[in-house]
């Protein structure tokens, strides 16, 4: 009996987690809600969040993710970053609490209403600091 209940545990979790999407399937509002912000996006690749499309893309080798609702209108945007673009106090932030530890992926996100996080993924763990480089959130 638990190892049912696990599996549909399991199930569940699955369909809360971004779904692929084939571009067939993204409504017209959402795709040209994409292109209208980066007419040079390459290699779109889409997931449903819930009610919403994730698109990732390549612009000009930058990798970057835009969140759209089903109007098309943009809730947020990701672009990868370098670390002399992340606030200094969040990098040490992270050298003092994760010594010896290497940040896998760097990136700053703008959210529909103009605030800015940064994100830094380490061992597993996003965590996500303001632009003077304080924490407000760990995943």
């Amino acid at each position: 009996m638990k190892y049912l209940q696990f599996i549909l545990a399991l199930t569940l979790a699955t369909g809360l987690f971004a779904q692929s999407v084939p571009t067939s399937k993204v409504p017209a509002a959402v795709q040209s809600g994409l292109t209208a912000k980066f007419p040079k996006a390459t290699k779109v690749k889409w997931d449903k969040e819930g009610n919403d499309f994730e698109a990732s893309f390549s612009v000009e080798n930058r990798s970057m993710s835009i969140l759209l609702n089903a109007k098309g209108e943009i809730l947020e945007t990701e672009e990868e970053i370098a670390a002399n673009m992340v606030p200094a106090a969040a990098l040490a932030y992270v050298q003092k609490n994760y010594p010896k530890t290497t940040i896998k992926e760097m990136a700053k996100i703008t959210k529909q209403n103009g605030v800015v996080v940064y994100e830094l993924e380490i061992k597993g763990k996003d965590l996500l600091f303001d632009t003077n480089g304080n924490l407000v959130k760990k995943n």
